[in-house]
């Protein structure tokens, strides 16, 4: 690895957010072949100034557009030694108020012992001509804060922790940095942001902090429930499972773990539900907890579980999300409708006219799905794929336009928006443009303070809808407006932690309707009755028919299974549907490596 000496002469670029900077540097007289030679160095460099003298160590590479660039991998800061380099330094800009007049003329008058008069004696700067108690109070301050971004590198480097690492530290503790990755490094996955368990965690065997300390057990506990989260799903754990998982994670005996899961009682982003009767409405295992749990008490199925017997753990965005939504949804349902009654007798006329002027002819199902979306406060429509759900939700926005109902819809993605749209005639969102969602801060712009402008909102494809975005929509509704979510149970579950719309019908606390009959003219798509029969649990039948939009291809070796995809998406479909093979096929692999790879 090369090693190089040298000053910096410029800071060509410089992102204060991740510290990433291009700097041209100046190799001493054995180092370069010419004495007007600079080198381009790139890579994290907190805290270096021109006119500082540096020790890199990096590896070369060349750049398309740049040409050769070391990428520094390390690096060691020396202040500069000649008063060019002092004047250079001191003007640099990481003195605020301090340009290149002052800070020659500071220079001037201490020469060579310049820096050392800053570092031991900085009241003796207002000896200069032009140097006020202001400057001097700034001069002090500033080198103060260098001296302690240059300790902490040096220390963390010791240690081979990233300079990356280093700077994120630094800009969360400050002149504490040192003291706190001492006592305590996995402090750090709960406070600097980019920084894991597994980072601090590494910073910690770095140190040689012992691999069963409270401090790494505790952390861990709260490390292996958010992967829970966010890796399976899961809102909660067990008492049990947290303990064998984290067990396993953390390479200690679960006895071990004991201490730890005391501590966890006193965190404040950690809830624990103590055990509760046996004959309780449980939620399925990847859950929101929201409806099953209590707000459907009265009308939930009572399913004896031995998991009742244990405590509930949850990582506090997701408690805070289940109870919210479970106290929203219950203030929702019991608030006054602000839409106006139909009586029986106008929902037959309803359903003439929609038969009679626009053609549609409802089923009893699909009539019940349109009366219990405008009745109820919440509801829910579910059904398969071919059942209806399109057609009965164009016959309740009929209705709610001839009313003159506000209403809002929107789906989970924009692709699900985009097909909303299609299938109703009415403008559709995406739920975080709804919600209108503000990267920057990772906030939501509508909420109980600001609540959202309309009397009625329709969200499709809910079963995608996980627990936190759910709880964002619950806040953002007026107590008036009614909710109605559409969607299909048997899809996979969110992405994200909680499955509410399983939850939500298991429950039986907000009213439901199923759409179950295959129309005609979806009987005549096979994907549609393939996926009902895997549904019913039938094994489809692959044979191939030539006017079918399902196929079954039959291929043991990978590489000619690769060639057949490629085909496929390169001629065969384009040629028979007319298909843009970028544009329109998305090809879905089984696994990462091999020739049958995502990233083959």
């Amino acid at each position: 690895m090369p090693k190089l000496e040298g000053s910096v002469e410029n800071i060509v670029f410089h992102n204060e957010e991740n510290q990433y900077t291009v700097a041209r540097f100046r190799l001493n007289d054995r180092g370069r072949l010419f004495r007007d030679d600079l080198t381009t160095i790139v890579g994290v460099l907190p805290g270096i100034h021109p006119g500082e003298l540096l020790s890199l160590e990096g590896e070369w590479e060349s750049d398309p557009r740049y040409g050769r660039q070391l990428k520094v991998t390390s690096f060691v800061q020396r202040l500069p030694a000649s008063t060019e380099g002092m004047v250079r330094y001191l003007s640099s800009g990481f003195i605020k108020g301090i340009g290149p007049k002052k800070a020659q003329a500071i220079v001037d008058h201490f020469g060579e012992q310049t820096l050392a008069i800053i570092e031991q004696q900085p009241e003796l700067l207002t000896q200069v001509k032009g140097i006020s108690s202001k400057d001097c109070e700034r001069i002090e301050k500033a080198w103060l804060e260098q001296e302690d971004v240059k300790e902490l590198h040096l220390f963390l480097q010791s240690h081979e922790v990233s300079m990356s690492v280093a700077t994120r530290i630094y800009k969360e503790y400050g002149r504490e940095s040192i003291r706190v990755v001492r006592e305590n490094p996995y402090q750090l996955a709960d406070h600097v942001s980019g920084i894991g368990f597994r980072t601090a965690d590494d910073i910690a065997v770095k140190l040689g902090l012992p691999q069963d300390s409270l401090a790494r057990l505790a952390t861990g506990l709260k490390y292996v429930l958010t992967q829970a989260a966010n890796e399976d799903g899961h809102c909660f754990l067990l008492e049990s499972d947290l303990i064998r998982r984290a067990a396993h994670i953390l390479e200690v005996p679960s006895e071990t773990l004991q201490g730890a899961m005391e501590q966890l009682h006193s965190e404040q982003d950690v809830f624990i539900e103590p055990p509760t009767s046996s004959l309780e409405p449980m939620a399925s295992e990847k859950k929101p907890g929201t409806t099953s749990e209590e707000i459907g008490e009265d009308d939930a199925d009572t399913l004896e579980s031995s998991s009742a017997l244990e405590s509930r753990i949850y990582f506090g965005p997701f408690w805070y999300a289940e109870n919210g939504s479970m106290r929203l949804l219950r203030i929702l349902r019991n608030a006054p409708s602000c839409l106006p009654p139909t009586s029986q007798k106008q929902w037959e006329i309803v359903f003439e006219r929609l038969s009679q002027q626009r053609k549609m002819e409802l089923t009893e199902r699909q009539r019940e799905a349109v009366q219990v979306g405008y009745q109820q406060k919440v509801s829910i429509l579910t059904g398969g794929p071919g059942t209806g759900k399109s057609t009965s939700l164009r016959a309740l926005l009929m209705l709610l336009r001839t009313r003159k109902v506000d209403v809002a819809l929107a789906a989970p993605t924009g692709r699900a928006a985009k097909r909303l749209t299609e299938a109703t005639g009415v403008q559709a969102k995406t739920l975080h443009r709804l919600l209108e969602y503000a990267p920057h801060d990772n906030s939501y712009q509508r909420n109980e303070e600001n609540p959202l402008p309309f009397q009625f909102v329709i969200i499709d494809e809910f079963s995608m809808v996980d627990i936190l975005l759910f709880y964002h929509l619950l806040k953002a509704l007026p107590r008036t407006s009614h909710l109605l979510l559409v969607g299909d149970a048997d899809q996979l579950p969110s992405v994200g932690p909680g499955n509410v719309l399983r939850d939500l019908l298991r429950s039986q606390a907000i009213p439901a309707v199923r759409l179950t009959d295959l129309f005609r003219q979806a009987q005549q798509s096979r994907i549609v009755v393939t996926a009902h029969q895997i549904n019913q649990g039938i094994v489809p039948t692959p044979k191939i028919e030539a006017h079918s939009d399902f196929f079954f291809m039959k291929e043991e070796d990978p590489f000619r299974a690769q060639q057949l995809v490629l085909d496929l998406v390169q001629r065969r479909l384009p040629a028979k549907y007319h298909f843009n093979p970028i544009s329109d096929i998305q090809v879905l692999a089984p696994m990462y490596k091999g020739p049958l790879a995502s990233n083959y």
